[in-house]
């Protein structure tokens, strides 16, 4: 019974298997088995919802790390400038006296 449900996922042919043993067991072994896998399924359910948080704080983060590095382009490029403009006026300033 087990080998024909590898096709599935592996936690669809994991309920098949236990439930093709349902039948033979008892009453309290039916209860465990039903414990087993509904804690199964919260925990899948858990992941995926920490998986879909994980992305996007890594959206959010990524995009404070772009909005900080076009920050400091333009810090850059001005002060770029500014040190352009003092030796402008330097070399101006040198041109004027001589």
């Amino acid at each position: 019974m087990f080998t024909c449900c590898t096709n599935f996922t592996p936690l669809f042919s994991y309920i098949l298997f236990f439930f093709a043993q349902f039948h033979a067991a008892s009453v309290s072994v039916q209860i465990i088995i039903i414990k087993i896998i509904i804690i199964t399924i919260i925990i899948i359910i858990i992941m995926q919802k920490a998986a879909v948080l994980t992305h996007i704080y890594i959206y959010i983060y990524r995009n404070i790390l772009d909005k900080r590095n076009e920050m400091v382009m333009k810090t850059q490029k001005t002060k770029k400038k500014e040190r352009l403009n003092k030796m402008l006026k330097v070399a101006d300033n040198v041109k004027r006296k001589s």
